[in-house]
């Protein structure tokens, strides 16, 4: 960034392929700044190799703003740090109204507003020929057609964009692209073109492909560590085993019998 200089210091730290945890006070949620400074920090981290997640302190109780040493000090755990973390910092959008997006009425206009609003929970495997969607725990198969029903409601979304037009002539331009639209040559087109986005695409060595992460019902369990941590997209996860993990459990041992 121009005007600031990473200290020295950061070339003697190994990053590559290390997990590294941020956590600001919690004023991110006032303060643009804030948000501004851990964007371009995570980002100069994961330049130099690093897997880096977001821990979102809550405000203390009283609403005023809690640090790291506060929350420690209020009985906070390092599992309850880690049951905040996050691969990716919310949009500006999940704090202060956005501007509008504008995309085109054409096949390839549709299928950009069908990953603006759905893309963070689709992907497509080329090799597969395969449509994977997030269930909130997993990338599943999509078996029982997700991606058309997704498709449907970004059509009825460029119905609002018209009605937030105060131009006449384009509002009842992009009314009439959203009918025109509705057609099943218009949906497949979109559906196909949203395909070959290279920010949905998904290939088969990437997926399931770190062998310590253990899928289960209530989490992500790094076998390194033995923590458990919230489901994560970015894991890329495919397989779920169905049983709730549980830390504390004890295994019962039968006695011998002689």
């Amino acid at each position: 960034m121009k005007g600031l200089v990473a200290l020295a210091e950061w070339e003697y730290i190994h990053l590559k392929d290390r997990r590294v945890f941020l956590c600001f006070d919690s004023d991110y949620r006032r303060k643009k700044q804030v948000r501004r400074a851990l964007r371009r920090f995570k980002k100069f981290l994961e330049q130099r190799g690093a897997d880096v997640w977001v821990c979102w302190l809550p405000d203390a109780p009283d609403g005023s703003k809690q640090g790291l040493d506060d929350f420690f000090f209020a009985g906070g755990t390092v599992q309850e740090l880690l049951n905040t973390a996050t691969d990716d910092i919310p949009p500006e959008s999940e704090f202060e109204d956005a501007s509008a997006e504008s995309f085109n009425t054409t096949d390839l206009g549709n299928a950009q507003r069908l990953i603006h609003l759905h893309g963070e929970n689709v992907r497509y495997c080329h090799k597969w020929a395969k449509w994977l969607v997030w269930d909130g725990k997993r990338w599943r198969a999509d078996d029982s057609a997700s991606i058309y029903r997704l498709a449907k409601e970004t059509l009825q979304s460029i119905y609002g964009e018209a009605q937030k037009i105060g131009d006449e002539e384009k509002r009842q331009a992009i009314a009439r692209w959203a009918m025109t639209s509705e057609s099943w040559n218009h949906i497949e087109a979109m559906i196909r073109l949203a395909a070959v986005d290279e920010s949905i695409g998904a290939a088969p060595d990437d997926l399931d492909a770190d062998l310590f992460l253990l899928n289960v019902n209530n989490g992500t369990i790094d076998l390194r560590s033995g923590l458990l941590r919230k489901h994560s997209r970015k894991d890329l996860i495919t397989k779920l085993v169905l049983v709730d993990y549980q830390p504390d459990a004890k295994m019962p041992l039968k006695e011998n019998s002689q």
